[in-house]
C-alpha cells in the first residue's frame, strides 16, 4: 500500500514523500514496549492510605491552582503515562478532584487567607460587581491585607435591591470577617476589628452603602475606587466631539484590516517586513478605556505597516503578488493618507 502510495501519479507527490517517511516515523518515535514492560518491572515504593490520601490532595492542589481542566487527566493518554511512571499510584479522577479534593482545596486555601489575616493589623474590604461563566451578574467581597484575597460573593435579587439592603449584606461579611480575623475561641467583646476601610465603585447605590457603613461605626474610612473614577474621567473624555471622530476613524480602521481577509494577510506581510513583527488589530470596547488606548497604541505602533499597505495595493500589485481585481475601500485609502487621522492618534496615546 505504501509502495503504491509513492508511485501512483494520481496522488500528488507531497503525500508521495509522507508516505515515503511513515516507515521510519513508526519505528523511530513509537514507544518502545519492551521499555514499557521494563518500566512496569521496576520496583516502586508502596503507599499507605494516608500518603496516597496526601499524594491526591498535592495533585488536587496543583490542579486546582493552575485552573487546569479536571477532565485533562482522565484522558487514557495521561493514565497510560502514570501508570508508566508508578503503577502503585494513579492520580484522582475528574469526580474526585469536582467534590471532596476541591471541598479539601478550598479548605486549605482559607486557612492560608487567615493565617494572613491574622498577621495583618488592618484589612480593606471591596465590593466590585462581575459576571461569571453563566452571564450571571454577582459582587464579589475582596480582603485586602494589601493583598487580595477573595472572601465571598454577595447574592443579587430578583428584584433591585435598595441601599439599605446591600448595607446590611456587607455589614454581615465585615462582622464575619472580623470574627474570622481573630483567633479562635476569641469573645466579642475582645475582638480586633482588623477591617478598618471599604472601597467600591461610584454608582449611586455603593455611595450610598458607604455612607450608611461609615455612619453605622462599621468602618473608620470609606472612599471611591480610583480606577472606577478614571475609567469614568475618560470616557467623559471620549465623548468630546473631537475624540468621538477619532475614535470612530480607528474603530473603522482596526475592523476593515481585522475583517477583511486579503486586507489583513497584506498588513500581516507588511508588519514584518516594516515592523519586523506581525501584528493584530486590537478592537475598541466601550466599556473600559483601556482598551480605547490599546487600540491607539496599536495604530501608532504599525502606522508604517498600514500605510504600506495603501502603497503596496496601488503600486505593488505585480512585484507582491496581489489580485490584480483587488481594491481597498475608498474611506480606508482616505482616512490612512489622511495625516490629521495619525495627528489625532498620537494626541490620544499622549491623553
Amino acid at each position: 500500500m505504501l509502495s503504491h502510495l509513492a508511485s501512483c501519479p494520481n496522488i500528488m507527490r507531497s503525500i508521495g514523500r509522507l508516505a515515503d517517511s511513515l516507515d521510519d516515523c513508526s519505528e523511530t518515535h513509537a514507544i518502545n514496549p519492551f521499555l514499557v514492560d521494563q518500566l512496569k518491572a521496576k520496583s516502586h515504593p508502596s503507599y499507605s492510605r494516608d500518603e496516597r490520601a496526601t499524594l491526591d490532595q498535592a495533585f488536587a492542589r496543583a490542579v486546582h491552582r493552575t485552573g487546569t481542566e479536571f477532565s485533562l487527566f482522565d484522558h487514557p493518554a495521561y493514565r497510560t503515562f502514570f501508570e508508566m511512571l508508578s503503577p502503585v499510584y494513579s492520580p484522582p479522577l475528574s469526580g474526585e478532584l469536582s467534590t471532596s479534593l476541591l471541598s479539601d482545596s478550598y479548605q486549605d486555601i482559607m486557612m492560608e487567607m487567615r493565617r494572613n489575616l491574622l498577621a495583618s493589623s488592618a484589612l480593606t474590604v471591596a465590593v466590585d460587581g462581575a459576571t461569571n461563566v453563566l452571564s450571571r451578574s454577582m459582587s464579589n467581597v475582596i480582603v485586602h491585607d494589601p493583598r487580595p484575597w477573595f472572601a465571598e460573593y454577595l447574592k443579587s435579587n430578583l428584584k433591585k435591591e435598595t441601599a439599605g439592603e446591600v448595607f446590611g449584606k456587607v455589614a454581615s461579611v465585615i462582622s464575619r470577617l472580623n470574627e474570622f480575623a481573630n483567633p479562635p475561641g476569641t469573645d466579642e467583646a475582645d475582638q480586633i476589628k482588623r477591617v478598618f476601610a471599604f472601597v467600591s465603585d461610584s454608582c449611586n447605590l455603593m455611595r450610598a452603602v458607604r455612607t450608611l457603613l461609615y455612619n453605622e461605626g462599621v468602618v473608620r474610612l470609606t472612599y471611591g475606587c480610583s480606577a472606577h473614577a478614571l475609567n469614568n474621567f475618560c470616557e467623559d473624555i471620549a465623548k468630546l466631539t473631537s475624540m468621538k471622530t477619532g475614535i470612530r476613524r480607528a474603530v473603522f480602521i482596526s475592523k476593515t484590516i481585522k475583517n477583511q481577509n486579503l486586507l489583513s494577510k497584506i498588513f500581516s506581510e507588511l508588519s514584518k517586513e516594516l515592523v519586523g513583527k506581525s501584528y493584530a488589530m486590537v478592537l475598541y470596547s466601550a466599556s473600559r478605556w483601556s482598551s480605547v488606548n490599546l487600540m491607539f497604541v496599536r495604530l501608532r505602533r504599525v502606522k508604517r505597516a498600514i500605510t504600506g499597505v495603501v502603497s503596496a495595493v496601488l503600486n505593488e500589485k505585480e512585484e507582491r503578488a496581489i489580485d490584480e481585481a483587488y481594491e481597498l475601500p475608498a474611506e480606508f485609502v482616505t482616512t490612512v493618507m489622511d495625516g490629521s487621522f495619525w495627528r489625532s492618534i498620537s494626541t490620544s496615546v499622549s491623553i
